[in-house]
């Protein structure tokens, strides 16, 4: 193998390797708003699966539930190099890392010889509206499935201003083009529902324990090891 077909072939795994990180990713943060449901609405939503178009579906077909990140491409990209390179010396990191580590916005550390990288964004975290439209076009292309009741559960990595959030609650509840029947914002603390009609608000809390263990569940059934 030559040198220019090597460096195809390293690509290719490199491209296979993100795919792979990529639909880990998603499945773990399906089966956690899954089981998050459930736990919230036993009566309704104990009786459900992972799917497609929508991703979370009851078994009878009467309810269909996308889920969908509002953290901003920037800032997921940022959380996963930070977990990439956490723990690592600093012969360990590969050119890219050590790169990354040089950008003004970095904040870099040592201990005990290893690596802990932070970072720090200013501006906007997540875009709720954006990925709410988002899902709403995806909802009318060949596909989505038909159900009697369609919601949005929508997560984020890091926590939004309460202003952004009640920006897009009074977006949602005057679109009367809004699909959807109900719209989960999920927090690490709590679960807010958005009724558009007739228009109500809801909190329901999480408890660090429920937290914990759907975390620990999706994990296990994303990667199939334990969570620790």
């Amino acid at each position: 193998m030559d040198q220019e077909e090597l460096i195809k072939q390293i690509e290719k795994e490199k491209r296979k390797k993100a795919e792979l990180d990529n639909g880990v990713r998603k499945k773990f943060d399906e089966e956690r708003a899954r089981l998050i449901l459930a736990q919230i609405f036993p009566e309704e939503l104990t009786d459900t699966v992972l799917s497609d178009r929508p991703d979370i579906q009851t078994k009878d077909g009467r309810i269909g539930i996308e889920v969908t990140d509002a953290t901003l491409r920037p800032v997921r990209q940022n959380l996963a190099m930070v977990s990439r390179i956490t723990g690592k010396t600093r012969d360990q990191l590969n050119r890219h890392e050590t790169a990354y580590l040089g950008q003004d916005h970095v904040n870099d550390s040592d201990w005990q010889g290893m690596t802990l990288p932070g970072f720090a964004l200013w501006g906007p975290t997540v875009d709720y509206a954006a990925a709410y439209q988002k899902k709403v076009e995806s909802m009318q292309k060949e596909g989505y499935g038909s159900f009697e009741k369609n919601g949005l559960f929508i997560y984020s990595m890091i926590g939004a201003e309460d202003s952004e959030v009640q920006a897009f609650i009074q977006q949602v509840q005057s679109d009367e083009a809004n699909p959807y029947d109900l719209i989960l914002l999920c927090f690490e603390h709590s679960l807010r529902t958005i009724q558009y009609k007739p228009a109500e608000v809801r909190d329901y809390p999480l408890t660090a324990e429920l937290w914990h263990s759907v975390n620990h569940a999706a994990f296990l059934t994303a990667v199939g090891i334990e969570y620790e």
